[in-house]
């Protein structure tokens, strides 16, 4: 019977330490609006500017969290400051296309901050302005692929 009791004390631990797949989500929203602004530059066939590769590059990292394991200390150190760049950079990086990532990193800030099981109310405060980026990402996606 004690063998038993702590087998379950064990997993619960492991259980506590997933990441929550409302989290996931936000992360996943982040990198689909990543992968959307670089459609988009894509699209206009701009190769050799500053700007082209600006936003190549800063797509990388907004990707990174979405594939970490399942450990939520890792999940969560990472939008913390893979956003936390994001926003410095959509602020210094106007004129090469930083702009375009600021939804990105406000997801990945929300991510970070989104589990049910730690903030029960937090989590669920973060589903509005979360759905709203989420709203902001299709309609982007939308417009790239009917006016461009």
């Amino acid at each position: 019977m004690t063998g038993m009791r702590a087998a379950v004390t064990v997993r619960a631990v492991r259980d506590d330490d997933r990441i929550h797949w409302l989290q996931r989500t936000f992360a996943l929203v982040a990198a689909v609006e990543a992968l959307v602004v670089v459609a988009g530059v894509l699209r206009m066939g701009e190769w050799g500017q500053p700007a082209t590769w600006g936003v190549l590059v800063t797509t990388v990292p907004i990707l990174a969290p979405s594939f970490l394991g399942h450990r939520r200390a890792a999940f969560v150190g990472a939008c913390q400051a893979i956003g936390a760049a994001l926003i410095l950079w959509s602020v210094a990086g106007c004129s090469l296309g930083g702009v375009f990532f600021l939804p990105a990193a406000l997801l990945l800030l929300l991510a970070a901050v989104a589990d049910p099981r730690r903030r029960p109310v937090g989590a669920w405060a973060a589903c509005v302005p979360g759905a709203l980026l989420t709203a902001v990402v299709v309609c982007a996606a939308r417009y790239l692929t009917v006016h461009l």
